[in-house]
Order: C-alpha cells, then sequence, then structure tokens
C-alpha cells in the first residue's frame, strides 16, 4: 500500500484515509463521518457492558480510526491535535498541584469533587484562551 508501517498510528490512520479517499472509498459529507463515530461509541460501550477484553480493544480501534478521519476532513492533524492536548493537560494538572502545594494539601487526600473544582479553577484561569 505503500504506507510505511513504522509511522505513529495516527499518521498512519490519516494516511490511509487519505489513500482511500483519493479512490472514492470516502464518506460524502462530515455528517456521515459524525454517524460513524457514534455507531463506534455505541460498540465500543456495548462492548464494555459486555467485559470483552479483545472487542473493547477493537471497538477502541475503530473509534480512534474515525476520529482520525472526522479531523482529516476539518483539516486537522490528529497527532498535533492530541499532543497539544496532552501538554495543555499536563500544563493544567501542574498547575492544580502547585495550588495544592500552595494550600499545604495533598492531591490524593482530596476528593473528585474537590479535584474536579481546583481543575475548573485552573482552566476558569485560561479566560477562555484557544490553547
Amino acid at each position: 500500500d505503500g504506507i510505511p508501517n513504522e509511522l505513529p498510528s495516527l499518521h498512519k490512520a490519516y494516511r490511509v484515509q487519505s489513500k482511500a479517499s483519493m479512490v472514492g472509498f470516502d464518506w460524502d459529507k462530515i455528517h456521515d463521518v459524525w454517524e460513524k463515530i457514534r455507531e463506534e461509541v455505541r460498540e465500543l460501550e456495548d462492548a464494555s457492558r459486555e467485559k470483552d477484553a479483545a472487542a473493547m480493544e477493537m471497538e477502541f480501534g475503530d473509534l480512534l480510526f474515525s476520529l482520525v478521519n472526522v479531523g482529516r476532513f476539518m483539516g486537522i492533524n490528529a497527532d498535533e491535535a492530541l499532543r497539544k492536548s496532552t501538554d495543555k493537560f499536563i500544563r493544567r494538572f501542574h498547575r492544580v498541584e502547585e495550588m495544592a502545594e500552595r494550600n499545604k494539601t495533598d492531591l490524593r487526600a482530596l476528593s473528585l469533587d474537590e479535584l474536579e473544582n481546583m481543575w475548573q479553577q485552573v482552566k476558569d484561569e485560561d479566560d477562555g484562551i484557544m490553547e
């Protein structure tokens, strides 16, 4: 297929989808891609309810593949988008850790609600700046 097997998985999925699109094997509208994503979420939920590890892994992969495809439709590089989101999470989590340290609080001693409140405070401090 001419696509190196060694490529990072998200990039490989993008390349495979682009190649399929070039021969007409693609959705006509982004709405169709969103429908596919909803279908894959339902299938992953079903596999999870049945506690079928192999099916969960397969459906999780199918969902990721479909998410890469919707990104391709929107001109979004999935690898880059995930890197930016991961960096944003790290930056925000460090700020939550710093907040806890200033309050002389051990994060492990906090409830999920308390942690979520701190997280929301950090997000609010971002002033809605797109990251």
